[in-house]
């Protein structure tokens, strides 16, 4: 059980504790924290660390292995991902917590997995190139061809999560549920937005490839 309130002094911890007791048997007390206004700054701000600098490494290593227009696009929809995440979560109201910034972090892991999928597959089409087919048509084949891998990959993915949420308890439920909103978001968004933003950008300012 998990009891929100003010912060209690010891006296009032006790009571606590002792009317538990009295109502459903022996109580142990397991955990007290206190979590004040400069905690919640704290982790807000080590959360905005966290999540740029995991963004700033994974625009670096996108861009080595590939280039910089599609890990360009990547990191926006990683972007999307932790946005539409949190702004979920806070019509719910849940908690923002050490666990639903590691979920965070799991969920940009997880998409720019995805995305790198997709843009693997376009370098391979680009090789074998169709006569008179357009950088729109082959990625848009690109897209297909790797979308059942995709598919098939979230709801293997999805299913332990939901197993998660369901049965995992309260303390589980947040991270479970950052979870499964963002596998939802990061697959659609490395399917629909990194492909749009490169193809937009391509036909815009061409490479010579």
């Amino acid at each position: 059980m998990i009891i929100r309130s003010s912060k209690l002094s010891q006296e009032e911890q006790n009571q606590v504790e002792k009317t538990l007791g009295e109502k459903f048997g022996e109580v142990t007390l397991v955990r007290v924290e206190d979590v004040g206004p400069a905690v919640g700054a704290d982790l807000r701000r080590m959360a905005v660390i966290a999540v740029l600098v995991s963004l700033l490494g994974i625009l670096l290593y996108v861009s080595i292995r590939f280039e910089f227009r599609p890990a360009a696009a990547s990191i926006i929809s990683l972007a999307h991902d932790a946005v539409v995440t949190l702004g979920i979560l806070s019509l719910l109201q849940r908690e923002f917590s050490a666990p639903v910034l590691a979920a965070i972090l799991t969920i940009l892991g997880y998409s720019i997995n995805d995305s790198i999928v997709i843009m693997d597959r376009v370098r391979e089409n680009l090789r074998s190139r169709k006569k008179g087919e357009t950088f729109e048509e082959l990625v848009n084949r690109s897209v297909n061809e790797t979308l059942s891998r995709t598919i098939n990959t979230v709801l293997t993915t999805i299913l332990p999560v939901l197993a998660l949420l369901i049965l995992g308890g309260e303390m589980l439920r947040d991270f479970s549920l950052t979870l499964l909103i963002g596998l939802i978001a990061g697959t659609y968004s490395s399917i629909f937005i990194v492909s749009s933003l490169w193809v937009e950008w391509e036909e815009k300012k061409p490479l010579r490839r």
